[in-house]
């Protein structure tokens, strides 16, 4: 009986710090436009923004650009390694904490989409 007892609590606790963890890293999901709409609701908050880059600025290696969609967007700041497709015009996810009118990221993704097209030939 003991045996039963401990299992059920053991995962009950399993699954409380499941739940527990994946409601703190919770992250909002959305497209650069869409961020200015209400900024204050992610104020403070962790999202991931996709968009397209523009008015890259840098400095050793940090960067400020601006990611947009249809002409509205947000400013980002980044420190780091950015991967080799990064660029004016290029479409990106960012991902980091929504503060002031700012993007600080942490990571940034590049799509490239010569890879996902069908060949015209």
């Amino acid at each position: 009986m003991k045996k039963v007892i401990f299992f059920f609590v053991s995962l009950f606790l399993v699954i409380a710090y499941i739940l527990f963890t994946a409601m703190y890293n919770q992250s909002y999901y959305l497209e650069a436009n869409q961020i200015v709409e209400n900024p204050s609701k992610f104020e403070g908050k962790s999202v991931k923004v996709s968009g397209v880059v523009f008015g890259v600025e840098k400095w050793g290696r940090n960067y400020s650009f601006f990611l947009s969609k249809e002409g509205k967007g947000v400013f980002v700041k980044y420190s780091g390694a950015v991967p080799d497709a990064f660029g004016e015009g290029v479409p990106v996810v960012v991902e980091g904490t929504y503060k002031g009118d700012t993007i600080f990221a942490k990571t940034i993704l590049t799509k490239c989409p010569s890879k996902y097209e069908s060949a015209q030939k």
